[in-house]
């Protein structure tokens, strides 16, 4: 059923959008794809919950994770991120399959405005890790540290102004990234 309908809103994409390129949206279908197929074999015990603010402009948005011992991250997602019935404040909940202690997440965005950043966790066998500290912040930033709160207030990432983004596309927001490195620690009680 969902191929059938990724077919009709491909064909509907080019019947209102020729010559735009079709792969954000066929990049959706086919991850919502795999992710059910994934779930289908084993079901989800590792996830990452990300709370947003909504800022009038859909994001991309990516997520990485470093986990205790190792010198990289691991990417959770990079895609584009929306309320999904509108509401400034929501939340996502992401699968993420690991057995490390998670010790850094790195939020990043890009686009043409700014992407409220609430809160993250990530809840796996080992426990429950919640925001400790700031590790960096990257590009504009307004109040990062209100990440390490579960509450209402929000980091503010990204240019601010839609308008000049949108007019220098091709050399400005797509290349800029801004974002913040947050340290984690096990929250003793879930």
């Amino acid at each position: 059923m969902i191929e059938k309908l990724r077919d009709h809103r491909l064909a509907f994409w080019k019947l209102v959008r020729p010559g735009i390129p079709d792969s954000t949206l066929a990049n959706i279908f086919n991850r919502l794809l795999e992710s059910l197929a994934g779930l289908g074999q084993k079901p989800p015990l590792d996830v990452v919950r990300l709370k947003l603010f909504l800022t009038g402009v859909a994001q991309d948005t990516e997520m990485q994770v470093k986990l205790a011992g190792a010198g990289n991250y691991q990417r959770v997602f990079d895609t584009r991120l929306t309320s999904p019935d509108g509401t400034i404040f929501y939340q996502r909940w992401f699968v993420f399959p690991f057995s490390g202690i998670p010790e850094e997440i790195r939020l990043e965005t890009r686009g043409y405005g700014p992407q409220g950043f609430v809160y993250v966790e990530i809840i796996n066998q080992a426990g429950r890790f919640i925001p400790d500290s700031l590790v960096s912040v990257k590009g504009k930033v307004v109040a990062p540290r209100n990440i390490l709160e579960d509450n209402v207030c929000y980091a503010l990432a990204g240019e601010p102004y839609t308008r000049e983004n949108f007019l220098h596309h091709k050399s400005f927001a797509s290349s800029r990234r801004h974002g913040i490195e947050i340290r984690l620690r096990k929250q003793n009680s879930l």
